[in-house]
């Protein structure tokens, strides 16, 4: 009778043991699987930190924005009254980043996170690299947010046309950016 109370003893530890034991691979499961998840969302925030510094090359639907000198105008003796200057291209620029730009290219040359630009009369110098005008700018996102921010009632499509330079806002369906070589 003892043994058998022994073994029934023995059997409701067991039991417990089991239970925490389960418990143990429960609490590792969620564990796992949340991890999996975090790292899942470490994968894209990874991959999308490489889109935006140029590490790797965009691809997608996005827009293509031109800016123009504006016509000569022989009543004005200030020629930059009509020359588009890197605060236009700066005002495009901010504008497309705030509204989502994955990736931003001038004339070709893809923007960097520490891209520098300078106006040198009629020509724009981005990296050491000069530029004429017309300026073509382009930018891989959402094309309809793209769009909307830029033209917005007194934003920085209405503010550039106020300037004297002629812009050009298109849809493309495909935008294709390399990756930024650091030379």
């Amino acid at each position: 009778m003892e043994e058998l109370i022994s073994q029934k003893e023995r059997s409701k530890e067991l039991v417990n043991e089991l239970a925490e034991l389960e418990e143990k691979i429960r609490t590792y499961e969620k564990k796992y699987s949340s991890n999996e998840a975090d790292y899942e969302q470490n994968i894209q925030d990874a991959e999308q930190l490489r889109l935006l510094l140029g590490l790797s090359a965009a691809v997608g639907k996005g827009i293509k924005i031109t800016l123009q000198d504006g016509d000569y105008n022989p009543q004005s003796t200030n020629p930059n009254e009509y020359i588009v200057h890197e605060s236009h291209i700066f005002k495009v620029l901010n504008e497309l980043k705030i509204a989502g730009a994955e990736a931003i290219s001038i004339n070709g040359q893809r923007l960097k996170t520490n891209s520098y630009i300078s106006c040198n009369g009629p020509v724009i110098t981005i990296d050491g690299q000069q530029y004429p005008a017309p300026f073509v700018i382009e930018a891989v996102g959402n094309q309809d947010a793209l769009i909307s921010s830029l033209e917005l009632t007194g934003g920085v499509f209405d503010q550039l046309l106020n300037e004297q330079v002629v812009v050009t806002i298109e849809r493309s369906s495909l935008v294709e950016m390399a990756t930024i070589n650091e030379d």
